[in-house]
């Protein structure tokens, strides 16, 4: 009797194990209720570096890098001012002959600068008239100096009263031409600068068509007093 007692007590012990232990253990060691591995978190893209903010800032104001290399804006500037130094050479070359070999031409932004020696007063308005002609000048300061032997035994005063004289010539002359142009061009004569130093005129502006251009320079041409005329039309 005790024995089938001892039986009993050890099969009712063999069937609680499992409910003390839990449902881990009744499924052989494995949890039922698995969790999912977390996705990986999203990386932010690095902010710049202070290299990189320096860079971009000088290469907006067109500065050199920090190593001393230009940047791409700072060539652009470069390439754009030469280009233009080069093309208001080329036009003095080109009205003056010889005599613009010796200028220096300086260039800062849409502003020429010349400088250098001419031998009559002629040239020195004539030079800073072909520079204003030139396509992407807005101003041009005209730094030559005339450089001519005075006449001998002539005193200063007697030549200032020559100088002055010379420039009244001029503005008569100027006058006459503008007269005439308004009078065969009409309110297209407005269009058209005209300078005169010493006989030597030069028309600039830019006028509807060439037949116009051509008018212009007939009447200049036509004009008593006048020596030559430089066309700088367009």
């Amino acid at each position: 009797m005790l024995t089938k007692s001892l039986r009993g007590a050890a099969a009712v012990a063999l069937m609680m194990i499992p409910l003390c232990l839990g449902p881990r253990a009744a499924a052989g060691g494995q949890d039922q209720d698995q969790v999912a591995p977390a996705a990986p978190a999203p990386v932010a893209p690095a902010a710049p570096s202070a290299d990189e903010n320096a860079a971009a800032a000088s290469d907006a104001k067109g500065e050199p890098s920090r190593d001393g290399s230009p940047t791409l804006t700072g060539l652009k500037e470069r390439v754009s001012t030469e280009l233009l130094r080069t093309s208001i050479r080329l036009a003095l070359l080109r009205q003056l002959g010889t005599d613009a070999i010796g200028l220096r031409i300086e260039v800062d932004g849409e502003e020429a600068m010349l400088f250098g020696e001419v031998d009559t007063r002629a040239k020195q308005e004539l030079a800073a008239e072909v520079a204003a002609a030139v396509e992407g000048v807005d101003k041009v300061r005209n730094h030559l100096v005339v450089v001519a032997a005075e006449p001998a035994g002539e005193s200063w005063a007697a030549n200032r009263f020559h100088e002055a004289r010379e420039e009244v010539a001029d503005a008569v002359l100027e006058a006459k031409i503008k007269l005439g142009l308004m009078r065969d061009l009409g309110a297209n004569a407005f269009r058209v600068e005209v300078e005169a130093t010493d006989g030597v005129v030069s028309l600039r502006g830019r006028l509807p068509g060439a037949e116009h251009r051509r008018i212009s320079v007939e009447v200049a041409s036509g004009t008593s007093g006048v020596r030559r005329v430089y066309d700088l039309l367009s």
